[in-house]
């Protein structure tokens, strides 16, 4: 069996559809999976996901899971689909070890839940999620866009970081 085909399997299964209805009905905030092993979970996601396309956020227990799932889910659904949000510490509760690509990370999913373009399912954990981010509009705010094409000075990026240093507020 196809992937296309088995995609389409999941999508049309009572499962996805029951999910669908819930969140067209309001009648139900989140969803708890259980019982389902491999990736039938990610394709019962794609398959909700498909038939009623709205941001989603996806809890796992740790980053382990979170980080497999995600996998499974970007080549189910597509890389442009699916964001990872991880904890911004290189090892849990030790926060002057901070991993700056994990921010990197952060910093791309909250910008692009900012921009609502289109709708994406995020993936993440409880240790990831309980740590302060900064508010929408400071993150607008202390955001440098640049093109390729652009030519700045040194000196104004310099500038640009330090006054974004000094104005970050957290939530």
């Amino acid at each position: 069996m196809k992937a296309t085909e088995l995609k389409a399997v999941f999508a049309n299964s009572e499962k996805a559809k029951e999910i669908c209805n819930h969140f067209k009905n309001n009648e139900l905030s989140h969803v708890h999976l259980k019982g389902l092993v491999g990736s039938a979970v990610g394709f019962i996601v794609n398959g909700a996901y498909q038939n009623f396309p709205i941001d989603q956020l996806i809890i796992l227990n740790d980053k382990e899971e979170a980080a497999y799932f995600f996998n499974d889910l970007e080549r189910i659904i597509g890389e442009d689909k699916v964001l990872f949000f991880p904890s911004s510490y290189r090892r849990p509760y030790q926060i002057e070890e901070t991993d700056n690509a994990n921010i990197l990370l952060r910093a791309e999913v909250l910008n692009a839940l900012a921009k609502k373009s289109s709708t994406k399912i995020v993936v993440t954990y409880p240790d990831a999620l309980s740590e302060k981010v900064a508010t929408k509009k400071n993150l607008e705010k202390n955001t440098l866009r640049l093109k390729v094409s652009d030519e700045i000075s040194l000196d104004f990026i310099n500038e640009a970081f330090y006054n974004m240093v000094l104005n970050v507020k957290i939530l």
